[in-house]
């Protein structure tokens, strides 16, 4: 790319996509904190805060255009998920990814679509996103994406969910450590890296995990493709992650681990193993729940201060690279999206046990 007027400049694809992105209204945040600590409402509270950060305004409003996205690279969405979305009133939108994404070309080319389909939804009035993993998602460059930026063991990773026979089993890890071998040198460079993985719809959900920060619209995670695509995201900027929530945590430990780097904690904990969106639509309730709790406890409205007044004073520090099979530490996120757990809507009975693997 080049920047019009100047043909030989060179504008990276990665840059350009995070320039825009800003942090959340912190005043909005805690407004809504101040407002309903100590009221006995659990995680509502943080829900709450999510949401009046990324719409500026305290007390937040209900989504009035939630929007699902998903990308097309197998069977049609999940029939499931299509009727709970109609019967919630969440439109999808179905993004087909381009070919494969082996080189900056075709990577820039995803995650240009992703964008364009970002764009299309928050112009036409979208003011939530919900980014279903695909059906038919491409499993090894998922779980390698997983693996590299957690640092867990291929083994680890791949576990022991999805009814894998034992040869099946030891192909996915072996699959996966190749592939991670491969792509753990360009680590620290996203396009070379997102290129390496050769996954367009891993790129191209990339790319509206990032646009929808720079277009200032909030967006809910589905399952472990999609927090796969949100770990990529992170590592091209910090900030991005403030404008994300988990809608559920699923039964696969990738899920898990994904989830516990990004310092997310899941809106619903149902140990769900269906992919499609469906996790994404279920935090819904909690959502709307919590703006509900905002607007019984009459929170007087609050005009925030402008965006630059109200960034944190020091941006997180970017991660150190680490060493290839070594387990870093987590490290502090500032100010983590909290979000309702199982334990405050008493759903995690009968739950698999998440350390397996």
């Amino acid at each position: 790319m080049s920047e019009a007027g100047d043909p030989g400049t060179h504008v990276d694809p990665v840059d350009a996509l995070v320039a825009g992105i800003g942090w959340p209204h912190s005043d909005a945040e805690r407004a809504v904190r101040d407002q309903l600590t100590g009221h006995g409402l659990g995680r509502l509270v943080e829900l709450g805060a999510w949401l009046a950060g990324t719409q500026a305004a305290a007390p937040p409003r209900a989504p009035a255009r939630p929007r699902m996205i998903t990308v097309s690279v197998g069977p049609d969405p999940d029939p499931l998920t299509a009727e709970l979305a109609d019967s919630l009133g969440v439109g999808i939108r179905v993004v087909h990814a381009p070919g494969p994404a082996t080189d900056a070309e075709a990577v820039t080319a995803a995650v240009d679509a992703g964008a364009a389909a970002v764009d299309a939804e928050v112009d036409a009035g979208a003011d939530l996103l919900l980014l279903a993993d695909p059906n038919g998602a491409d499993e090894v460059a998922v779980l390698t994406a997983i693996s590299l930026i957690t640092s867990a063991e291929p083994v680890r990773v791949v576990g022991t969910s999805g009814g894998r026979s034992d040869a099946d089993w030891m192909r996915a890890v072996a699959e996966l450590r190749d592939l991670r071998r491969r792509v753990v040198a360009v680590r620290s460079q996203p396009l070379a890296l997102w290129a390496g993985l050769g996954s367009a719809p891993l790129a191209v959900q990339t790319g509206m995990l990032l646009h929808a920060a720079a277009r200032r619209t909030p967006v809910v995670l589905d399952g472990p493709a999609t927090a796969a695509a949100a770990l990529l995201a992170r590592e091209a900027s910090a900030r991005a992650i403030r404008w994300w929530a988990a809608g559920h945590r699923g039964a696969d430990i990738a899920h898990a681990l994904a989830l516990e780097r990004l310092h997310l904690e899941p809106v619903v904990d149902l140990a769900l193993d269906r992919p499609s969106g469906l996790g994404a639509l279920l935090a819904l309730g909690p959502l709307r729940a919590a703006v509900a709790a905002c607007a019984a406890a009459r929170m007087p409205e609050t005009e925030p201060e402008t965006e630059s007044e109200t960034e944190p004073e020091t941006e997180p520090a970017p991660e150190p690279e680490p060493a290839p099979e070594r387990q870093l530490q987590s490290e502090p996120a500032p100010e983590p999206v909290r979000a309702a757990t199982s334990a405050d809507v008493g759903l995690d009975e009968g739950r698999p046990d998440q350390t397996g693997g």
